[in-house]
């Protein structure tokens, strides 16, 4: 554990990719014994996912710059859970025995919203249609949560909480009072009302416009404070953004329902050993032919 550990997050919220960490990260940001990183994404340990080594400490610690007496302090970096258990190692070897949330969604709605990021993004055609995207991927590594989960699990035990990004939807309050229970924290009241979808999906009217928009975010985004790009952002696609027109259908959600199943009755299994007995629909509702 490194001597600047005091400085350092000793909460992760280390996946998934459209799953909800933004607002997540948001909400317990609002939490007064909770400091946020002035960047949301530090992706410190992402070099050491790539074989690379790790940045020099101090880099990842001034992002906690500003904090004082709270009892924790938190990023959001999502591409850690694909690390899978070397970097969960690496991850317990400079921060200690962090805490670690994970957010879960249903694997079919995660791609979706990861096409729609990809078009927004201008990393695929606007034509592209969802099944086509989705027949186009060589594999669903980024999907297959238990296999990501067990390492994670094998390091961190009981200091790995999950929550499910449906029931954040659904439910943020009791979201945030089991949380904040887990923390040993005082509670605090999050209404759906109040809760800030701090990266709508979405796309794109003007084609130069938004060409040069992704630029300047991409070069301001780990300068800004994030609660100031966000606030950016949402004003930008305000001017220049529109609804995604193409549609999750039927035939897509059952082909990728189709190559997870194993995996999906895998994670059922894991998550029930690990306590959590109230699971989302896309779990709870696996038949038994789907569990074989």
């Amino acid at each position: 554990m490194n001597t600047l550990n005091h400085q350092l997050p000793n909460i992760l919220i280390a996946g998934y990719h459209k799953a909800g960490t933004t607002s997540l990260f948001h909400e317990l940001a609002k939490h007064p014994d909770i400091f946020p990183s002035l960047v949301k994404e530090p992706f410190y340990f992402r070099p050491y996912i790539n074989g690379q080594d790790l940045p020099p400490i101090e880099e990842y610690a001034r992002n906690f710059m500003g904090a004082r007496d709270e009892k924790y302090r938190m990023e959001a970096s999502p591409t850690y859970i694909y690390g899978q258990e070397r970097v969960a190692r690496k991850i317990q070897e400079v921060l200690g025995d962090v805490k670690v949330i994970i957010s879960l969604r249903n694997p079919v709605d995660q791609l979706f919203s990861l096409y729609k990021h990809h078009l927004r993004f201008m990393k695929i055609e606007q034509g592209q249609s969802f099944l086509e995207f989705v027949q186009s991927r060589d594999d669903f590594e980024r999907q297959t949560y238990v296999k990501h989960l067990s390492g994670w699990y094998r390091v961190f035990g009981n200091n790995l909480k999950i929550i499910f990004f449906e029931d954040l939807l659904k439910s943020p309050d009791i979201v945030m009072r089991n949380l904040t229970k887990w923390l040993k924290l005082q509670q605090i009241t999050i209404s759906p009302d109040t809760m800030i979808n701090a990266n709508p999906g979405g796309t794109y009217k003007y084609y130069y416009a938004h060409r040069m928009a992704l630029g300047v975010f991409e070069k301001t985004k780990r300068y800004l404070p994030h609660h100031f790009f966000v606030c950016l952002r949402k004003l930008y696609y305000r001017l220049n953004g529109q609804q995604v027109r193409h549609i999750l259908d039927d035939a897509s959600r059952a082909y990728i329902l189709k190559v997870l199943a194993q995996q999906n009755a895998e994670l059922k299994e894991l998550l029930i050993s690990r306590g959590y007995q109230k699971l989302p629909a896309w779990l709870a509702e696996l038949s038994s032919q789907d569990e074989i």
